[in-house]
């Protein structure tokens, strides 16, 4: 994957939760409570998003090194 696009993702990523934090943003500590489980179901998953995508590219920059180190050919996809 491009670096750009790579990036591109992850800034939309942080974007979209930090809107969802500011939907919380208003809710006092008492009323979170029971708001919890919404919070959860709603940043559990963009914030998974954004560790996956962090994992990914962190595994395919050491795949491409190890390669380089090898001095073998990068597996590119087929065209």
């Amino acid at each position: 994957m491009n670096q750009s696009i790579f990036v591109a993702l992850i800034l939309i990523s942080c974007l979209q939760l930090l809107l969802l934090l500011t939907q919380y943003s208003h809710l006092s500590l008492f009323s979170m409570h029971s708001h919890l489980p919404l919070i959860a179901l709603t940043l559990v998953p963009q914030v998974s998003a954004i560790l996956l995508l962090c994992i990914w590219r962190e595994t395919h920059l050491l795949k491409r090194s190890f390669h380089q180190s090898q001095h073998l050919p990068i597996p590119t996809a087929p065209k």
